[in-house]
């Protein structure tokens, strides 16, 4: 141990006997955890547990009815401890409530802009999703969810082994979602869903953070992978959203694979033929958000649309600042729901201007908008999202969403991933 660690840690646990904990700044927060025989704490909320950046910290949630017990069995009463969380408020709660079982405590001050400066920070961070729903009873089939389990761990790790190959945040996200098109699984590409002529009819859109550049196409019909198309528009164009024939002849004249419409034909779309008396709540679409190496965000979605549209609907998803955002200065930010609330309420920018406007963490900002200014009759759906600092964001407001993430912390060679149909993250 170095004299000042040595140091602090004798302050530490001077202050502790008279104080009953020690509040101090990063420097000296981060020399005092140099000592072996502190206890790291990280004070989450259970949503929150998904978001570590500091691997061997303890997470705990002292709001928890079983909290004294379980932390009295997992830490020896003469350990000292040393508490931070993104909230200064409740680190100072955590640490009075450890100190009062006994512990010597050592508190984080500082609240979001000490907990920033103190955590791992992040080589690079994907977020997908495949769509949210009433899809409660697919978490219960244990061979259909490790189905979907499997398919989002695939996903995830082609966007990891893109990024460590180089790719740059718009190709990781166009091989994930490129990935996701391509499985029936998912209504998007060739998982699309029908429309109420029998036809498809497909939207997608992509955004960079760090020039707001943005691609978007919709209502197209013979685009293979409609995330290519629209990555073309932003790139090959001089415009942000082409629709229809247009679009498709867009495409064809980029060199991208075309196929026949009756191409999007898959069982699952006949099993919807053969249901089409009964309503569909499930709200297909597929995203990808990244933060890459270079610390820039970007955002894609793609999807079949709404079960048995009409007239040429379109969705949010190809819509820049309703189902697709991104900005370095904030957030990347991808939605799966029903559309013209998620339009309505300009959701993908709506997070982002409250992250950046309101200074509100990712986190806050989501569940505000998720549970607040939608719900699940007016809003059915979600959203994933990684801020510039990479912390995550997966929140939804119906029994389920199709999602995961995956990050690597700078400095390891191991990923850390996830991935979870209902509450449970696995």
């Amino acid at each position: 141990m170095s004299f000042l660690a040595a140091a602090l840690l004798g302050l530490f646990v001077a202050a502790c006997g008279n104080k009953g904990y020690q509040t101090v700044e990063v420097a000296q927060f981060k020399e005092a955890i140099k000592n072996p025989s502190i206890v790291l704490v990280d004070v989450r909320t259970p949503q929150e547990f998904a978001q570590g950046h500091i691997d061997n910290a303890l997470n705990i949630d002292f709001k928890n009815e079983q909290f004294t017990q379980n932390f009295k069995g997992a830490v020896p009463q003469e350990s000292k401890v040393a508490v931070y969380c993104r909230s200064g408020k409740r680190s100072a709660a955590a640490a009075e409530k450890l100190e009062a079982l006994g512990y010597d405590v050592l508190n984080l001050d500082g609240g979001i802009i000490a907990w920033n400066e103190f955590k791992h920070k992040r080589d690079y961070v994907i977020v997908i999703h495949g769509g949210a729903g009433n899809i409660a009873s697919v978490e219960k089939d244990s061979v259909k969810a490790a189905t979907y389990y499997a398919a989002l761990d695939s996903a995830l790790m082609i966007g990891s082994q893109a990024l460590e190959n180089g790719s740059k945040g718009p190709q990781a996200v166009m091989a994930v979602i490129n990935y996701l098109e391509n499985n029936p699984l998912f209504n998007a590409g060739k998982g699309a869903t029908i429309t109420d002529e029998g036809t498809f009819e497909l939207d997608a859109c992509i955004m960079e953070g760090k020039d707001l550049s943005a691609g978007a196409v919709a209502g197209v019909k013979t685009i293979k992978n409609p995330i290519n198309a629209a990555y073309a528009v932003k790139t090959q164009s001089e415009h942000v959203l082409l629709a229809g024939e247009g679009a498709d002849a867009f495409a064809k004249a980029q060199g991208l694979e075309i196929v026949d419409n009756s191409y999007f034909v898959s069982p699952k779309t006949m099993k919807w033929v053969a249901e089409l008396s009964k309503k569909s709540k499930k709200n297909g679409t597929v995203g990808c958000v990244i933060l890459d190496t270079d610390g820039n965000l970007t955002a894609g979605t793609s999807t079949g649309g709404r079960f048995r549209k009409q007239w040429g609907r379109i969705g949010d998803a190809p819509i820049v600042g309703a189902g697709t955002y991104a900005d370095n200065n904030s957030c990347a930010v991808s939605c799966t729901g029903h559309g013209e609330y998620y339009i309505r309420h300009a959701v993908a920018f709506n997070l982002s201007a409250r992250y950046k406007y309101l200074g509100e963490s990712l986190e806050e900002a989501a569940k505000y908008i998720i549970h607040t200014e939608l719900n699940s009759e007016a809003g059915n759906g979600g959203l994933v999202s990684v801020d510039k600092d990479g912390n995550i964001a997966m929140e939804f407001n119906s029994t389920g969403m199709y999602r995961g993430f995956l990050y690597k912390n700078e400095g390891t060679t191991g990923v850390v991933s996830k991935v979870g149909i209902g509450e449970t993250l696995k």
